[in-house]
């Protein structure tokens, strides 16, 4: 997050996202960069990037898990791994845990958590036993007919290998929700409208059996480096009315 002027680039985004006019921020996830691999110390300068970015926006934010928003999981320096790499992401944002649901504009969010560290630098997108019991409880509660927006880091749909690489390709654990499929059938009898989803850095929108699958840029597009496979450095803005959803990719030309 230090490198390639981003705290300049930063900046610049907040100035551009306070333009927009909106009640609420949903940020997709990996707020920073590296922390996966990282120490808490090395992270530090990251996370007050970061905070200061948050401060500027001067609106209230939804926060998913990405898997660079973990700190220590497998520290590069061999270090000792942290015991809890979660707890700077829920201290910055305030968060008692990293899944969670909350009711806006007469829609239901839910915020998954979609990181399941593996061995080593390895995870794969994963949701779980523990969080499918709090889902399939928190369903219960729900009216059938309330619409829904899903939140999580990892994609449960797109198409994005099939486009990067070749038109049978799919996409790696790492790259997808693998219990996608088990979760989805929870919302059988619900109304889930949308799945509002990061991690890939493109623009991409699927549409299927009336729910919609939204991956979203990145702020950063290539790691500030350009575009990533077409998608520039931006954000998504959600115009939620009742029974309607409209979604479209800003993406302001960035000085330098």
């Amino acid at each position: 997050m230090l490198e390639h002027e981003a705290p300049r680039k930063l900046r610049e985004i907040a100035r551009r996202m306070r333009d927009v006019d909106c009640d609420l921020i949903v940020g997709g996830g990996d707020f920073v960069h590296g922390g996966y691999t990282s120490t808490a110390d090395a992270m530090e300068p990251r996370f007050a990037v970061l905070r200061e970015f948050l401060d500027t926006l001067d609106r209230p934010i939804e926060a998913v898990l990405g898997n660079h928003d973990l700190v220590g999981v497998s520290p590069a320096d061999g270090s000792r791994p942290e015991s809890d790499p979660a707890r700077f992401f829920r201290a910055t944002f305030g968060l008692k845990e990293t899944r969670r649901s909350f009711d806006y504009a007469g829609y239901r969010f839910v915020i998954l958590d979609s990181i399941q560290p593996l061995s080593g630098a390895q995870y794969r997108g994963w949701v779980g036993g523990e969080q499918i019991t709090w889902l399939r409880e928190l369903l219960a509660k729900t009216p059938t007919g309330m619409p829904i927006v899903l939140c999580s880091h990892v994609p449960f749909r797109s198409m994005f290998f099939q486009t990067k690489e070749a038109a049978e390709a799919a996409l790696p654990p790492n790259l997808v929700v693998v219990d996608a499929n088990e979760v989805l059938a929870l919302f059988a009898q619900h109304r889930l409208v949308l799945v509002l989803q990061g991690h890939l850095h493109v623009n991409e929108s699927l549409r299927w059996n009336e729910r919609t699958f939204l991956t979203g840029g990145a702020v950063c597009g290539a790691w500030w480096k350009g575009d990533n496979w077409g998608t520039f450095p931006g954000f998504g803005t959600l115009d939620v009315t009742p029974g309607r959803c409209d979604w479209s990719y800003v993406a302001p030309k960035l000085a330098g």
